[in-house]
This record gives C-alpha cells, structure tokens and sequence, in this order.
C-alpha cells in the first residue's frame, strides 16, 4: 500500500484510472513512480471495482501531486496513458472537504 498525501490543508482532487486489469495495474506503476521522485504518494479513495471497459481505480492526490502527474503541457499524463494504454484522469476541480473537516486529504486517507 502507497502512503497517503500530506494533510497540510492542502486541496485535493481525484485521480481515475479505467481499463484492463493490465493497463491499471502498468499506469498506477507508472503513477506510483512519477510520484515517489518525492516523498508524497497516493491513498486509496474507496473506489475500486470493475466498469464496462475493464477496472476503475480512484485515489486522492494532492493538488501538487496533480500538477507533477500532468507535468509541462500534459506531457507526463501523456505518456503515462500512453505507456500503459489506460485512460487516466484528474478531475480538475478539487475535492470538498467532508463535513465538519477543514482538510480533505487528512479526512480521506
């Protein structure tokens, strides 16, 4: 299991990544690489289970996790999707805090 994002009351958004069990399992590898240059990683949202295109896989990310993922000009997401042939997605809006938190990555891990 990946540790989870710093809470530090920093925003943020939600990762997807969709296909065959392959394909997710090559672009969380992929993900998890990009992300561990740096201390910071991923933690599981909850969401896991099969779609009509194979498996769905969402974790929360920090919005400078989303930023490294993306990379200059959407080329790391680029060539994360790719590399592993698997549809990739960060929501562009960040997460709400759930009720009664002031900081969503510390309220989700």
């Amino acid at each position: 299991a990946l540790p989870a994002p710093p809470g530090g009351g920093e925003p943020c958004q939600q990762l997807r990544v969709t296909g065959t069990e392959a394909q997710v399992a090559a672009a969380l590898m992929l993900v998890h690489d990009v992300l561990t240059q740096t201390p910071a990683a991923l933690a599981p949202s909850g969401e896991a289970g099969a779609a009509a295109f194979g498996r769905v896989i969402t974790r929360v990310i920090t919005r400078d996790q989303a930023r490294r993922l993306i990379g200059h000009g959407g080329s790391t997401i680029r060539r994360l999707r790719d590399t592993s042939r698997a549809f990739i997605k960060i929501d562009n809006e960040d997460l709400p805090a759930p009720p009664g938190a002031s900081e969503p990555c510390q309220q989700l891990r």
